[in-house]
């Protein structure tokens, strides 16, 4: 006599069912589409290595922001994080912290700086303080030597 294999019951999805019987079985994912996120980041992360889920959590810690920087400042950030052998990332977020203590010194007075927006969404923009000519022209040595890398190395 040959010893069967339990029978394994086929998965089913929750839009199959019927919605009374998902509502019956509690299952957050069928009555709730808000949920159906979760429930599908758990099921990748079962998939997932140790190392992978490690990468997801410190990616899902991390903070980041998409902001609007003028090209010259830019330039500039990632002149300065070159030479002081950083990130442009460390570079920008060093100097935001300068701007913020320089903030806080003037006492949040940036009457100085605003101009009256034609946008329906904000009262005021703010004139940006010109770059120092010694940083621009430094900048502008920068970016050439870091074209011609780019040409000799092509």
């Amino acid at each position: 006599m040959t010893v069967k294999a339990p029978l394994r019951p086929a998965p089913v999805q929750a839009e199959d069912l019927d919605p009374a019987v998902t509502v019956h079985m509690g299952s957050a994912a069928a009555t709730d589409p808000g949920r159906r996120d979760e429930y599908d980041r758990a099921a990748r992360a079962r998939n997932m290595t140790p190392g992978q889920r490690r990468k997801a959590a410190l990616d899902r810690e991390r903070n980041r922001a998409n902001l609007d920087i003028p090209a010259e400042i830019e330039l500039v950030l990632q002149m300065l994080a070159a030479d002081e052998m950083t990130s442009t990332s460390q570079m920008a977020v060093y100097m935001i912290a300068l701007g913020l203590a320089e903030y806080q010194r003037v006492n949040g007075n940036l009457s100085w700086a605003k101009v009256p927006a034609r946008s329906l969404r904000f009262e005021y923009n703010l004139t940006l303080p010109e770059i120092p000519a010694e940083l621009k022209e430094r900048a502008r040595r920068f970016k050439k030597q870091r074209q011609q890398e780019t040409q000799s190395g092509s």
